[in-house]
């Protein structure tokens, strides 16, 4: 977020007025997003235009996925997520399938998907999957009988739909599994032929258990470290456990989701998209803040506010939530706050609250709400200013509430790093906060560990509507159709935003008021945090460090031309780098927060680099 955007002096002014080509669109990774954060599924019957999903493990092209519920597994980190969950049925089966980004390279050999699948009446089921161990992966399954408590290891034949109706494709950092699970009736007996059966039973009309987690692990980190990415989202192993002792797993794994196949109120309520909070300034990421003169720039303010300060400065915070229920959401308020960190405490009354907006009712999606809805002002003091300009990088969260019972939320946060920057040459610098971690693990020398895992992706973007989103090689026909954010002319810049993300949650779209009109080509930079907890998981024979996820911070760097190379680093205080320009490390005591440098570079083809050499 760009806090404290501001011009140290004049030359820098003139300096950067000679620079300004390059467009920084800053997004966050923190804690909730789009997709259901409450426990509580509805499986649709697949698309009957796009037909069912094809079991190839490609999923990102796979029309049969459109119509298909998703759900992010993990924490929201405000950009991506690094796995999500989709599905889908029709009458002979549910279809599943998953897309793990990994947090670095390495071999997936070992990372391992878990399945739990507790069907209101038979068997219930623990599936683990090594899809990209050996030839054909490597598969698992215990059963826990009706009214029983002890877990069964069962074979699993190689005719079983275990292995012949699942498929996983690796492609660079990520991978995709696509499972197809045959229904059965629940007179179907489980043991004959197959130990498995034919099948899992569903019944149309009842709810049932289900729990997944993707576990990526580091092998070449040392120690061998791994990270989940769950659902329900927190509901993770954070004990040291042999993944294979199910009575372990029992008492960390101890909440499931609610899943049905019919639709029911619960799976219905109001969202709100990381993209769709911001401010009413221009760009949208701005929040203006007093700001010194020249003359003192050794300190981030003067003594007194007589020295240079603007006046009247105001920002107003805006969101725009949806609403998927049949009726209208009752006495909703959002509440906005902001912070000037890159990776957050664990303790979110850390936050600085800025104010919560009045209550109000909103219709069902599509039907339009007024775009200052939710507006809240915030006039910052002097005093808040000083604080703030003391950090360059900020990040801000929308909470929504309602004094009605009636009113349901599918996620009730959206967090968001608010910077929009122009500059040839960008430098930012955020905190790393080990606030509220409590006492580190031993062998660490009294101080939390983190890594640091940094994935840079440039793409192509073209031009649709108001914003510009990435160039697919291959279009779905979903949201990068032409015609999708012209359909209706009269929509603003962010209803555009919104209604893509809601169409394709996976594209990040650059506003035009921000990126200009002449935008080629992005680079997505993202920074992830993760913490050294001390416990270990035990897949096969070897342990894994597990690994918090802490949220972390992104950049999407636009630029309005042709650009030959980008350039990129991450420095800091205390800061080693473990595996170049990809994984670092940083050890920060107990309730203290360290500061790291982004600095990101688009250099131009010569004939486009200025005079003077400035570029």
């Amino acid at each position: 977020m760009n806090g404290h955007y501001f011009l140290k002096n004049w030359w820098f002014c003139l300096k950067a007025f000679f620079l300004g080509c390059l467009l920084i669109y800053f997004i966050v990774l923190s804690l909730a997003g789009k997709a259901y954060a409450a426990s509580d599924i509805c499986i649709p019957t697949y698309d009957g235009v796009t037909g069912r999903p094809t079991i190839d493990g490609n999923i990102s092209d796979d029309v049969g996925w459109t119509n298909a519920t998703r759900v992010n597994l993990g924490r929201d980190g405000g950009v991506e997520y690094r796995a999500n969950l989709r599905l889908s049925k029709d009458s002979n089966a549910v279809f599943i399938g998953v897309e793990s980004k990994r947090p670095i390279g390495g071999s997936a050999s070992m990372d391992l998907l878990i399945l739990r699948i507790y069907p209101p009446s038979g068997p219930k089921w623990h599936i683990q999957l090594q899809p990209f161990a050996g030839e054909g992966g490597a598969v698992q399954v215990w059963l826990q009988d009706e009214g029983s408590s002890e877990w069964i290891n069962k074979t699993v034949s190689p005719g079983n739909w275990l292995h012949t109706k699942m498929v996983a494709e690796i492609n660079g950092d990520m991978w995709f599994l696509e499972m197809e699970i045959p229904r059965i009736n629940s007179s179907t007996p489980i043991d004959v032929p197959d130990p498995l059966g034919p099948g899992i039973y569903f019944d149309p009309g009842a709810v049932f258990g289900f729990y997944i987690n993707v576990l990526n692990s580091m092998e070449y980190t040392l120690p061998a470290t791994t990270i989940q990415a769950a659902w329900p989202n927190d509901v993770i192993i954070e004990g040291t456990i042999n993944i294979n002792d199910m009575v372990a797993f029992d008492s960390h794994v101890d909440q499931m989701a609610d899943v049905s196949l019919s639709s029911r109120d619960a799976c219905t309520g109001v969202s709100l998209d990381r993209h769709a909070i911001g401010t009413t300034n221009i760009p949208d990421s701005k929040i203006k803040l007093y700001q010194p003169d020249a003359g003192s720039l050794s300190d981030h303010c003067p003594p007194s506010p007589e020295q240079g300060l603007l006046t009247n400065i105001e920002n107003v915070f805006k969101a725009l939530p949806e609403n998927n229920m049949a009726t209208d959401a009752k006495d909703v308020f959002i509440t906005y706050k902001i912070a000037t960190w890159g990776i957050p405490p664990l303790d979110d009354k850390e936050w600085f609250e800025i104010g919560s907006s009045g209550e109000h009712d909103i219709s069902p999606t599509p039907s339009p709400i007024p775009l200052d809805t939710f507006h809240v002002p915030w006039a910052p003091t002097y005093d808040e200013s000083c604080t703030f300009l003391e950090h360059t990088h900020q990040c801000m969260v929308a909470i929504m509430s309602s004094t009605d019972v009636n009113t349901r939320f599918l996620n009730d946060s959206a967090r968001r790093n608010m910077d929009f920057v122009t500059a040839s040459k960008f430098e930012r610098s955020a905190e790393i906060s080990a606030v509220g971690y409590g006492v580190p693990p031993e062998g660490q020398n009294d101080k939390h560990e983190f890594l640091l895992s940094v994935k840079k992706t440039v793409q192509r973007y073209e031009k649709r509507g108001r914003v510009y989103i990435p160039v697919r090689k291959k279009t779905t026909g979903l949201a990068t159709d032409k015609n999708v954010a012209s359909r209706r002319p009269s929509k603003s810049e962010l209803e555009e935003l919104v209604e893509l993300r809601r169409l394709n949650p996976d594209i990040v779209p650059i506003p035009m008021s921000v990126a200009g009109n002449n935008v080629q080509e992005a680079m997505t930079w993202i920074t992830r945090g993760y913490l050294k907890t001390g416990n270990y998981i035990t897949i096969g024979n070897k342990r894994f460090l597990i690994l918090q996820d802490v949220g972390g911070f992104g950049y999407v760097v636009s630029h309005d031309g042709k650009v030959d190379e980008w350039g990129s680093t991450l420095t800091g205080n205390d800061l080693e780098s473990i595996q170049k320009d990809t994984l670092y490390s940083i050890s920060i005591p107990p309730g203290e927060m360290r500061t790291i440098n982004t600095r990101i570079e688009a250099i131009q083809p010569r004939s486009f680099r200025g005079c003077f050499g400035l570029f």
